[in-house]
């Protein structure tokens, strides 16, 4: 891992957001490719797993807020669970083809350019029934603190946060020639800057991300402190 660069949190945000428009057809490409296409949303369907379904309760009627939500696959998931919803993301690209897959689909989702460790106004005071999270967020986030303030401040009094996510000790191993190695410090604070991809088929890629280790008492102290 890379020391830390001295960046600013929006400073971090900026280059993620324009990783993320670089990658962010290919992403939806992909994604439709394994079958989450626009069709298999229009159709009723969801990428939601089992325990994400059973946290987030009854949907029908509530209002919802998806945080980092890419190219939208599970926010569509939301809208088909009978949420109203609406998803974030820094990357002005993602949102653009989530917005493309949503009105492909037919479903009333909506969509919009934010990053969500300084959530605006028009989010953090509009009192949700439900924040989510998914699936390989945190590690994109530099500001705990900054995204926890405005999940309290987004939902109303009473409201869930559901946040499904790996435990962050999977990052602390590697496979290695068929075996599990530990290769990082479970309490590594040094951010990570990678050029390329290599979540996708392509490693391609110009852009420079960042990536950072949060350990579980972290993200749970954060958001205590946050209500």
């Amino acid at each position: 891992m890379d020391g830390d660069s001295g960046k600013t949190a929006a400073e971090h945000a900026a280059m993620n957001a324009a990783a993320w428009d670089e990658i962010a057809v290919e992403r939806r490409a992909w994604l439709d490719g394994l079958g989450f296409d626009a069709a298999f949303f229009k159709a009723g369907g969801s990428t939601l797993s089992s325990v994400e379904i059973a946290a987030l309760g009854d949907l029908r009627g509530k209002r919802a807020l998806h945080l980092q939500c890419a190219t939208g696959e599970d926010t569509l998931s939301l809208a088909n669970c009978g949420a109203i919803v609406t998803g974030l993301d820094v990357s002005a690209r993602e949102i653009e083809e989530a917005r493309n897959k949503a009105a492909e689909a037919g479903i009333a989702a909506a969509f919009d350019v934010a990053d969500v460790q300084a959530l605006p106004n028009r989010y953090r005071y509009a009192d949700y029934d439900v924040v989510y999270t998914g699936l390989g967020a945190l590690v994109w986030l530099d500001d705990l603190d900054g995204w926890a303030c405005g999940i309290g401040d987004a939902l109303t009094a009473g409201g869930t946060f559901v946040l499904y996510e790996e435990h962050p000790l999977e990052y602390v191993f590697e496979e290695i020639d068929g075996r599990l190695v530990v290769v990082h410090s479970y309490f590594e604070k040094a951010p990570e800057y990678e050029t390329g991809w290599g979540h996708f088929p392509t490693e391609q890629g110009a852009a420079t991300k960042v990536e950072f280790s949060w350990t579980l008492s972290e993200v749970i102290s954060s958001l205590g402190r946050h209500g």
